[in-house]
């Protein structure tokens, strides 16, 4: 049975860890929607949870739009960053409804908000990271 639990909606995050703040709010996304996700899989009628599996849905899309452009402000935020990006499954297991916590084009923006984070934290001269755009 689906719990009647509100879907969590990201808060703003405080000035001083943005990075931190947006980690946990992702963390906490992935979290709701994996549950609503497994419920519904598991519901006898389906279709009486498809909208809160939905509405988690885009509650965790938001979350980790925001977690791949939240700034790299310095080599703590960068190792933070990229440590927990690395962790997220790009698939998951084939018995999961969803199979993912990162799509490749999020991925693909974190790399990028990496390698822009890297070049203008340890370069001395003004030269911008070369983009594959």
């Amino acid at each position: 049975m689906l719990s009647a639990s509100p879907v969590m909606v990201p808060q703003p995050f405080p000035v001083e860890d943005l990075v931190a703040a947006a980690i946990e709010t992702h963390r906490a996304a992935w979290a709701e929607f994996s549950a609503v996700a497994k419920a519904t899989a598991k519901a006898r009628f389906r279709s009486k949870g498809e909208a809160r599996r939905h509405a988690a849905a885009d509650v965790y899309d938001v979350a980790t739009d925001t977690l791949v452009r939240t700034p790299l402000t310095s080599m703590a935020d960068l190792r933070a960053f990229a440590g927990y990006v690395a962790g997220l499954q790009a698939y998951g297991p084939r018995s999961f409804p969803e199979p993912y916590q990162l799509h490749v084009w999020h991925l693909a923006d974190a790399m990028e908000a990496m390698a822009e984070a890297l070049d203008r934290l340890t370069s001395t001269d003004a030269s911008p990271c070369p983009t594959a755009h």
